[in-house]
């Protein structure tokens, strides 16, 4: 990548990082983890697992804007996999940083997959990585 060139990635996060605390351990894998749906609500950004399991219904979407994209505009659109369908209008940062979106909650329990695409809206050497994430809301 060449150094002027901008990064704006996106992907899903894991759950709140107490999601997988129970009795003072952490589960050893991530099937394990999603046996121990977490209480906390499932917060989706970079780097790190594309599922997530919660009693919360709560779910939330952030960006993670790698590098200088100052000059920088981009439209996310967010599909909850509900039939909701939100657009957010984001500036890029000067330097790393994760950017709320936004959240979401959902009104039935079940299997929710969540799409982030996007495009850039304005400036030079930007770009957008969509994503897919899976929330499983139960009790």
């Amino acid at each position: 990548m060449r150094r002027s060139e901008k990064l704006l990635a996106f992907t899903l996060a894991t759950c709140a990082m107490t999601a997988g605390l129970v009795a003072g351990s952490v589960p050893s894998s991530f099937a394990e983890q999603q046996a121990l749906p977490a209480k906390e609500p499932c917060r989706f950004a970079k780097t790190a697992v594309e599922e997530c399991a919660s009693t919360d219904p709560t779910a939330s979407v952030a960006v993670i804007n790698t590098g200088n994209t100052s000059r920088c505009r981009f439209e996310n659109v967010v599909d909850w996999g509900d039939g909701s369908v939100d657009v957010y209008r984001t500036g890029g940062r000067e330097s790393d940083a994760v950017i709320p979106l936004g959240s979401h909650t959902y009104k039935s329990s079940g299997v929710h997959k969540i799409s982030h695409k996007g495009q850039v809206l304005s400036g030079s050497h930007c770009s957008f990585n969509p994503s897919e994430y899976t929330f499983t809301h139960g009790s």
